[in-house]
């Protein structure tokens, strides 16, 4: 199936499991988006609903890379090996379940735990599925992040949105080593 019809695939699946229907109350509360040294984020990352994210800083929030991914995407998981590597990076992942209704049970588990980034860490780079997400847990961000997606032109898994100081934001898609994504976050010239 094209990742596109895969992608609009998953919509209706979201809405027949009743994730996210409702005046569920939230259990897990996103981490706010971290701030660069008291200053605000980039214009066109504050454009992103980022409370729809998890949020990963490593040093000093100097870069911003956008995650759109999958749990059970390998390229995913390979990807996140490589970002772990990354110095002075703020990393906003958008779950985004488009892989069948496994990967949608493993997100929604992901989002409404009480770690959710703790969760998100756990099961892409050491395998320890996350526990079932409760029944009264409202994973709206996940049809979100999907629509998001879609308007992005985000197409599969992982796709990457970027942008350095002095450059435009930028949509790359699949897999990438941590040297090619510092080449990626490098500044303009």
């Amino acid at each position: 199936m094209p990742p596109r019809a895969l992608l609009l695939s998953t919509l209706p699946l979201l809405l027949s499991l009743g994730l996210g229907v409702g005046p569920a109350p939230t259990l897990a509360k996103p981490i706010a988006p971290p701030q660069v040294d008291g200053q605000s984020l980039p214009a066109w990352l504050r454009q992103l609903p980022l409370n729809d994210a998890l949020h990963t800083v490593q040093g000093k929030p100097l870069r911003h890379l956008v995650v759109f991914s999958d749990p059970n995407c390998p390229h995913c998981k390979r990807l996140e090996q490589e970002l772990r590597q990354l110095r002075d990076v703020s990393i906003h992942t958008f779950l985004m379940p488009v892989l069948g209704e496994d990967s949608v049970r493993k997100s929604g588990a992901i989002w409404c735990s009480a770690q959710p980034q703790q969760a998100w860490e756990a099961w892409m780079l050491k395998g320890q599925a996350p526990m079932r997400a409760p029944a009264a847990c409202d994973v709206g961000a996940l049809q979100r992040n999907l629509a998001l997606a879609q308007q992005l032109g985000v197409r599969g898994t992982p796709g990457l949105l970027s942008a350095s100081p002095g450059k435009s934001p930028g949509l790359a898609m699949g897999a990438r080593s941590a040297l090619a994504l510092d080449l990626m976050l490098m500044p303009a010239p």
